[in-house]
């Protein structure tokens, strides 16, 4: 006959196999059953990311000056990041507006109808043009971007 212990969480009997073997504790295992313990984890965890985001957003509110001059000062003096800025900023830029009148194209080899074709055949379910940019979907890329 197995052995059945109490689980303090959800005040009922279990197999002992349902709860978790850790030193220290009565009997070796731990006094609530696995289930329990995954369920306080998972709200422990979802309290914790709320609070962290709740933070960061607070943090780069009040600090917004400090922030914007750091960045502006890493993409001075990184030349690379301030040339993949640029041409992200710029492609943006002209998908956005249907513009055709700028240099990117002369990289890219596309001229602006060929591009959204060629994007346009990319598109995944529920992606579209009008929710293209913040809040909606972006331009990814297949390797990471160094220049």
């Amino acid at each position: 006959m197995p052995i059945s212990r109490f689980c303090h969480a959800c005040k009922n009997t279990r197999e002992v196999q349902y709860f978790l073997k850790i030193e220290g504790y009565t009997f070796g295992r731990k006094d609530d059953c696995i289930d329990c313990c995954y369920k306080k984890k998972y709200i422990k965890s979802a309290a914790l990311k709320e609070k962290i985001a709740k933070y960061q957003k607070e943090y780069h509110i009040k600090n917004r000056k400090i922030l914007t001059k750091k960045k502006v000062d890493k993409n001075r003096k990184n030349k690379s990041i301030r040339l993949s800025a640029n041409l992200a900023s710029n492609c943006n830029y002209v998908l956005k507006r249907n513009s055709s009148d700028s240099l990117i194209f002369k990289y890219i080899g596309l001229d602006l109808i060929e591009l959204r074709k060629y994007l346009e055949s990319l598109f995944k379910p529920g992606m579209t043009w009008k929710n293209y940019g913040r809040g909606g979907w972006h331009i990814d890329h297949n390797t990471q971007n160094k220049i």
